[in-house]
C-alpha cells in the first residue's frame, strides 16, 4: 500500500469559507501536544489563523498549546504551530473539541 502524501491529504479533503472569510479545511491527521504526547489526538481541520483538533486532554480557554503536526501541507513535513484555546466543546463518549487561535 503506498502512503498517501500530506499534500495529497490535505488537497483531497473539502474545503470551505468559515464565517469569518478564511478558506477552512477539513482534514483528519494526527496532531501533538506537549500535554497529549502518546495519546491520539486529531487535527480536524485548519486555516491561516487557526484550527480545530480533538483531545482527551482537558484544556481551558486561553491555555497556550504547542502543537506539533507530523504532516503540516505547505511543507510536506513537519510543523510547530503555537496557538491559544478559543473554545471547547465537550462530547459524551469521545474526545473534546478545541477551537485553536495561531498566535502570531
Amino acid at each position: 500500500m503506498q502512503k498517501e502524501s500530506a499534500m495529497n491529504i490535505f488537497e483531497n479533503h473539502l474545503r470551505k469559507r468559515d464565517k469569518r472569510g478564511d478558506m477552512r479545511y477539513a482534514v483528519r491527521v494526527p496532531v501533538i501536544t506537549e500535554e497529549g504526547e502518546g495519546i491520539q489526538e486529531r487535527l480536524l481541520n485548519y486555516s491561516a489563523d487557526g484550527c480545530c483538533i480533538t483531545s482527551p486532554v482537558v484544556f481551558r480557554e486561553n491555555d497556550v498549546l504547542a502543537l506539533t503536526v507530523p504532516a503540516w501541507p505547505e511543507t510536506d513535513g513537519p510543523a510547530l504551530k503555537i496557538g491559544r484555546v478559543v473554545w471547547r466543546s465537550a462530547r459524551k463518549g469521545a474526545p473534546d473539541r478545541y477551537g485553536i487561535k495561531f498566535c502570531g
